[in-house]
């Protein structure tokens, strides 16, 4: 389990810090970092990701990690931070934070997620690092706990919306509890659910495309360029098609308003993903072949109104299977 901090050390390093965050899917409160550094030989017993162990095991996992931890920290950004500097700024900022707040400074992290915390630390961002390391899975637990007590607290300041419950997430409960009271001053007012509350419910069409327009942009940050959207051949349909240098990049988004019944990326059957790789051939079949070199399946699971995007590079091969 601590292979990652293992070979950090066989590099050199010797103060190596997991880092990770929770809260970029909610509508309300703030986002939430942790950052760890663990002793060699740290047991792994009860430690997994934050989001697959119950409230009870968090809290029992949380008291072993403060309790062994060389060193730990928590920091926040504000709902007004967020919404003056974007979703995935504030996440960043809030784990920069963290890292700075380590009693030890660290010489080495490991970063959940695709994007390094904006310091001069070296580091290394790990997709689903909070399922694969160790001491970004100890992150998780207490940015999550923390984030809870929080929500929990800011209950009893905002009563009626349902805060201990939901925590912010745009379940049900709290829309309906947006329709009833209008926001309150820990809302982040420019999420989708929030401000337009007078608005009808939108059509599953119109959430789709606005699910995949979030995806569109989420992969044109990272430096590609949109050439199709919703491309339908016999064999199936592609949400996106995009562009790198000499890359091709056949996308699925999936959907989802919370994360209570399991991730949007779950939900990509094997057969949707073979009709995904029937619909690129046709594709590819449609262009010129020197126009590219080489083509990957990415899964892009979206969350919320577009706040949080998981992004899986290279999600299944061209016979469907997952990798």
């Amino acid at each position: 389990m601590d292979g990652f901090e293992t070979r950090a050390r066989a590099k050199g390093y010797r103060t190596i810090a997991g880092v990770d965050e929770a809260g970029r899917g909610p509508l309300a409160g703030p986002v939430v970092a942790a950052a760890v550094i663990l002793p060699p030989g740290f047991l792994p017993e009860g430690i997994r990701d934050s989001k697959a162990l119950s409230p009870a095991a968090r809290k029992r996992a949380h008291f072993r990690i403060t309790a062994e931890a060389v060193s730990f920290a928590v920091a926040h950004s504000t709902p007004e931070e967020i919404e003056e500097i974007n979703i995935l700024r504030a996440s960043l900022l809030a784990m920069r934070r963290a890292v700075e707040r380590l009693s030890l400074p660290p010489d080495f992290l490991y970063v959940d997620g695709t994007f390094p915390v904006p310091c001069e630390v070296a580091q290394e961002t790990l997709v689903a690092g909070d399922s694969r390391c160790l001491s970004v899975m100890a992150a998780s637990i207490l940015a999550k706990v923390a984030r809870d007590e929080m929500m929990e607290a800011y209950d009893r300041v905002y009563p009626g919306y349902g805060f201990s419950s939901h925590k912010g997430y745009p379940t049900r409960e709290h829309l309906a509890a947006l329709r009833r009271l209008g926001a309150c001053p820990i809302h982040r007012k420019t999420f989708r659910g929030v401000i337009p509350l007078s608005l009808p419910p939108k059509s599953t069409r119109e959430v789709g495309d606005e699910a995949e327009s979030a995806a569109c942009a989420f992969l044109e940050d990272l430096g590609f360029r949109i050439v199709e959207r919703n491309f339908r051949a016999r064999g199936g349909e592609i949400d996106i098609v995009a562009r790198g240098k000499d890359l091709l990049v056949f996308a699925e988004v999936r959907f989802r308003e919370g994360e209570e019944f399991g991730a949007p990326e779950e939900t990509v059957a094997l057969a949707k993903r073979r009709r995904i790789v029937s619909a690129a051939r046709e594709y590819i079949n449609r262009i010129p072949r020197d126009s590219w070199k080489e083509a990957r399946f990415d899964v892009l699971a979206v969350v919320g109104a577009g706040t949080l995007i998981r992004h899986y590079p290279g999600a299944f091969d061209a016979r469907g299977k997952l990798l």
